[in-house]
This record gives C-alpha cells, structure tokens and sequence, in this order.
C-alpha cells in the first residue's frame, strides 16, 4: 500500500467510523462490514508476521490507527443494533460467535455472554487507552527516519552534483515542514 493510497484509506475509515456511530446499519450490512473487519485484521497480522524488517512496517501504525476506528463504530453499531432489536437481531456473525464462544442459551448464557461482554469492554478500553500514544509515537519515530533519511539523501545527491543547491534546500525545507506536524 503506497502513501497515498494509505492517506485515503485513512480518510475512508474516519467517514465510515463516523457514519456507523450516527447512521443504524442494516443487519446485512453490519455483517459485510464485520467479515471485512475480520479479514482486514487477519491481513494486519500476516503482514507483520511475514515482514523481514521493522523498516518495511512504516505503514503498520496508520492501518493500526484505521482499524482501530473502524472496530470502534463496529462495536458501537454493534451494540445499536442489538439494544434496538433484541431477539430480533439476526446478524449471522455476531450470532455466530456468540454462539460459539457461550456455548449456551437461556439465563445461563445470557449470564455468561455478560461477563465475557464485560471482560472484552474492559481489555479493548485498555488496549485503545494505551495503544493509542503508542501507535502515535510510531508514527512519529517512523516520520523521523524518513524525514532524516530524505535530508540525508538529499545532502548526498547536493554533493554529488545530482541536484542543485536550491532544489535540495527545497526537500529538507519539506522534510522538515512535514516533521513541524508531528510537534
């Protein structure tokens, strides 16, 4: 995924997060969106086992930060969908792993189902609580590099005669503009 694909998958899920926490999804919907999200996760997690290098990981922090939002309108709409309908809600996944992680009906698996509710509120607050500085200072440390790798490369290319003096005094300008954000 290049840079500027990343920049509107980015704006893509913010206006998705944002329209699932407004908008009721329809059941069907909701399910597509779940699979997706599953999918999208599963994705994340190959791509991080299979890197070779932390280097190559540059985009990981801003796809943790999407999915991260995307999960959020998902549980919220969750959530919506399930207080609205009661018994009538009929999303399959949900269902599904309901299901199969309760393993019961009746008052003995709507208790159980409340505490294992309880216990996935409280583990994903702590996790977006405390992942969200973290995934923030990887961005930063990732734009850092960059930022002092194009300087650097710029400098070589000024003294190697590849560029001239203005145009790499242009780049670090950029370079360091970009750096100017993330103060």
């Amino acid at each position: 995924m290049n840079k500027g694909m990343t920049f509107y998958f980015k704006k893509a899920a913010a206006i998705v997060a944002v329209t699932m926490l407004i908008i009721p999804l329809p059941t069907w919907l909701f399910d597509v969106l779940m699979a997706t999200n599953i999918l999208f996760a599963l994705l994340m997690l190959f791509i991080v086992l299979c890197t070779p290098r932390v280097a190559k990981l540059s985009l990981f922090p801003p796809m943790m930060l999407a999915s991260s939002v995307l999960t959020l309108g998902l549980n919220v709409s969750c959530t919506r969908l399930i207080l609205s309908l009661g018994t009538r809600f009929d999303g399959h996944i949900v269902r599904a792993f309901s299901t199969f992680v309760v393993g019961t009906g009746g008052m003995d698996g709507l208790l159980i189902g409340f505490v294992i509710f309880m216990i996935i509120t409280i583990i994903q607050t702590v996790i977006i609580m405390k992942g969200t500085p973290r995934i923030a200072r990887l961005a930063l440390h990732f734009m850092v590099d960059t930022a002092e790798q194009g300087i650097t490369t710029a400098e070589s290319q000024r003294i190697s005669g590849e560029i001239t003096e203005e145009e790499a005094s242009n780049r670090k300008m950029k370079m360091n503009h970009e750096l100017d954000f993330y103060e």
